[in-house]
């Protein structure tokens, strides 16, 4: 049991629609008593805000937050002083509550000292003074007008009761805590056979989709490698085979240019040729003796010859004749007139003897073909006129000379001619060998180049088309690592959580279990003791069982709590709310805020008298009815009025 904390009194400065209210308390029993709307719940808030502080956020059921109730509509803040007695100090705790929990304060010190007492001077400044949390603070100790059952169903009370039997709060069932957090276990794992599937088992289910589309993912960016691999390999290969043609077709274009070089030389030359050929073949005495032959030549001069011949055959006789005549005059002067050298003399008339004879004989012959020659002569001379006349030479000498002249041109004709021949040759030669040696084989290169360049660009065509098309890559591995690694994450959440809420169901049978065991016959035992304080009917013994509540009367006749008026129902729900907040925060105050009001006279007198007999705690009653406030009066109460 901790120390025990009586309230002395309340400075509210300015707190909901309360401003400047000063109220002394003492340690026993308080009725503080004002109309509806004066202030009465306003001031129960206050001392909560002074003990627990304000929460920042909207409990669950509120439609304005307490700090909105807290805070007055014409002002920023919320301020009092709440003054305790605790441990044999008096303590005064001052707190200011701001738009946010940011802005509050709080400073509590010693009165007599002025000291701040530093272990104090925290919000949640009630848990270390009563021992015990906010919400169990006003499960307990505090109850609204609000908690009681008023107009409730059988069954809600029922399970109200149910409630604080198993778990010691009317607002918490431990059967559906447990419906709810098998609900939620479900909701994460299914352990029931069913065919739904958790969110565990649908991440795992989820992981092992991602697992798979990441190999195959995998999978497809190794294709895709490959494939792009390939492709930078036939673009590296494009360039290369467009190199390789840009080569060749310079060194082609080099090589016509270098033959069409050699080909314009070649046909200069030829044509060179072919000039000096023309202007030979048109010289005048070219043409004139172009058919002139050395046969023509030489029947010319043998033509010539014979009419020379002839011309000599006919002389000759006669000088022969004239000779031998002469040598015979001398011959007979001589042989006449006789010198010493009359032997000389003979011979040369001997000589000359001969001589006419021979000449005689001449004469013969000559005489003898005369005929035939003088015939042919005139034939020779006839075609010899021809000859010479046609080349327009006067003799056989100059129809030579002529041919000489023409041969000579012949031959430089021939030798133009096999120049121009081995040009012409020379030409097609080159042409040839250079057409079938380079430019061919270039040609031939050059189109082989392309018909690769070809291949190569729809090849790379194709592996685009693919990559693009084919084999769609909308995220990384890496991403769906990411995304594995957080479904890990959220799986090891989940399971966390599932073992958490299993654990949570295991310590609540286990709670609820030990309540039964434990706390329940204790809480039975001072409810039912409370209970038999203050019944109207004392004749009547009441007790409470283990299992269930019901009431024992007589200990024969048994009769469920849902059968009981309304009145029965309050007065066994302060009984157990009583004796629950002796055996949890005993050492706090008791506040109950108009719960008297469904009471008819005779169990509100039972409940006020209850109260005023109250000596281990302070008690304060919050009312509106005013023989309530005089009969705690007359029962020692310390009656407070508010306006």
């Amino acid at each position: 049991m901790g120390k025990r904390v009586d309230i002395l009194s309340v400075n509210i400065i300015r707190f909901g629609k309360i401003k400047n209210l000063k109220l002394d308390f003492c340690v026993g029993f308080n009725v503080i008593y004002g109309f509806n709307e004066a202030g009465k719940s306003t001031i129960m808030r206050f001392i909560k805000a002074m003990f627990y502080g304000i929460p920042a956020r909207r409990k669950s059921g509120e439609v304005l937050k307490e700090r909105e109730l807290a805070i007055p509509w014409d002002e920023k803040s919320a301020e009092g002083v709440l003054t305790i007695s605790y441990n044999g100090s008096e303590i005064e705790i001052r707190r200011t509550f701001g738009n946010s929990a940011a802005e509050d304060s709080i400073y509590v010190s010693d009165l007599k000292t002025g000291n701040k007492l530093d272990f104090l001077n925290v919000n949640n400044i009630g848990k270390i003074l009563f021992g015990v949390s906010e919400d169990i603070f006003l499960r307990t100790v505090m109850i609204n007008q609000d908690d009681v059952f008023m107009g409730g169903k059988s069954e809600e009370i029922t399970e109200k009761l149910m409630n604080i039997k198993s778990s010691g709060n009317e607002k918490i069932s431990v059967d559906s805590a447990l419906e709810r957090l098998t609900d939620k276990a479900n909701a994460l794992k299914r352990e029931d056979g069913r065919h739904s599937l958790g969110k565990i088992d649908e991440l795992k289910r989820k992981k092992e989709l991602l697992v798979r589309e990441k190999y195959d993912l995998k999978t497809q960016i190794q294709q895709v490698k490959k494939i792009d691999a390939r492709c930078s390999a036939a673009k590296g290969e494009l360039a290369r085979v467009r190199d390789e043609i840009q080569k060749c077709e310079t060194e082609l274009k080099h090589c016509l240019e270098s033959l069409r070089d050699a080909t314009d030389s070649t046909d200069a030359l030829i044509y060179e040729y072919d000039k000096k050929i023309s202007d030979l073949q048109s010289r005048e005495d070219y043409i004139r003796c172009a058919d002139l032959t050395k046969e023509i030549c030489e029947s010319a001069r043998n033509f010539e010859n014979e009419l020379f011949d002839n011309k000599k055959q006919r002389i000759v006789p006669y000088i022969i004749a004239a000779a031998t005549a002469i040598l015979g005059i001398i011959g007979v002067v001589f042989l006449l007139f006789g010198t010493v050298k009359a032997q000389a003399y003979r011979m040369l008339a001997i000589c000359a003897v001969l001589i006419i004879a021979e000449v005689c004989l001449i004469k013969f012959r000559s005489l003898k073909a005369s005929n035939k020659i003088g015939g042919d002569s005139g034939n020779n001379s006839e075609k010899l006129s021809k000859i010479l006349n046609r080349y327009s030479v006067k003799n056989s000498d100059e129809l030579m000379q002529m041919y000489i002249e023409t041969r000579s041109i012949k031959d430089t004709l021939d030798t133009l001619f096999k120049m121009k021949d081995a040009a012409t040759s020379r030409k097609s030669v080159n042409k040839k060998e250079r057409s079938s040696v380079s430019v061919s084989v270039m040609q031939d290169s050059i189109k082989a180049l392309r018909n690769d360049e070809i291949k190569l660009v729809s090849e790379i065509k194709g592996l685009e088309s693919r990559m693009a098309y084919e084999v769609k890559i909308e995220r990384l591995p890496s991403d769906i690592e990411t995304e594995i690694n957080a479904i890990n994450d959220e799986i090891r959440r989940a399971e966390k959580k599932y073992m958490e809420l299993i654990l949570a169901k295991a310590i609540i049978i286990k709670a609820s279990e030990n309540m039964k065991t434990n706390f329940i016959p204790i809480l039975n035992k001072k409810t039912t003791e409370i209970l038999n304080r203050i019944k109207i009917d004392n004749k009547e013994q009441i007790r409470i069982s283990d299992e269930f509540y019901t009431f024992f009367e007589n200990g024969a006749k048994l009769r469920k709590a849902e059968f009981f008026s309304k009145g029965g129902f309050e007065q066994l729900y302060f009984a157990i709310r009583y004796a629950l907040s002796e055996i949890i925060c005993l050492n706090s105050p008791f506040f109950a805020d108009d719960i008297l009001s469904v009471y008819d006279d005779k169990r509100a007198d039972s409940a006020l008298r209850f109260m005023s007999e109250q000596t281990e705690r302070q008690m304060f009653l919050f009312t509106c009815k005013g023989f309530e406030a005089e009969n705690a009066k007359e029962l020692g109460a310390d009656l407070i009025y508010i306006n």
